[in-house]
């Protein structure tokens, strides 16, 4: 097998990741972004098997930058492309967080030659968020029919449990 370049990846990314990240959401292997990572990160070492020498870091502390992005793609010790990933309800483009670690990263192309951003969208509806620099940065969205969704909903729901925390309006109160 030959060995793969940056190109590669990206359009494994575009492509073939995105097509397996929505059947393993419809087979019901995906509830949260934990899952998501775990998806990615099980797809990208499959691809690069035995076709040199990539890694796949998974929220690998970056030095200089200061963050820990969610993947990171090596060239052996060399940070080749980052991923940013996202479980959502509806469409959004990346935090003001996420947005600021993928155009740090890829401006002085010290860190990374591209980011990604990677969405999980569940429930299709109108787009909004911040866009990512257009010559190294790219989002891709997986996102589910209306069709889809309806499927979907009740297992998500079941499966999802336990819901997030929250204290609903309980006060702690101090003894003295």
């Amino acid at each position: 097998m030959r060995d793969l370049t940056q190109n590669d990846w990206t359009n494994f990314i575009k492509g073939e990741l995105k097509e397996k990240l929505k059947l393993d959401l419809l087979a019901m292997k995906m509830f949260r972004e934990s899952d998501l990572q775990a998806c990615c990160y099980y797809h990208l070492r499959q691809f690069a098997n035995g076709r040199g020498s990539w890694r796949i870091l998974n929220e690998t502390w970056i030095k200089g930058l200061g963050r820990r992005p969610d993947l990171l793609i090596c060239k052996s010790t060399k940070p080749v492309l980052i991923i940013e990933l996202k479980y959502r309800r509806r469409y959004e483009g990346p935090s003001s967080k996420d947005a600021e670690v993928l155009t740090t990263a890829v401006e002085s192309k010290e860190w990374a030659r591209k980011a990604i951003f990677l969405q999980v969208v569940l429930h299709p509806t109108k787009s909004t968020g911040e866009k990512l620099p257009k010559s190294r940065g790219r989002i891709v969205t997986v996102a589910l029919t209306e069709e889809e969704w309806k499927s979907f909903e009740p297992h998500f729901r079941t499966f999802r449990k336990p819901s997030p925390r929250r204290t609903k309006g309980r006060r702690f109160r101090r003894e003295d």
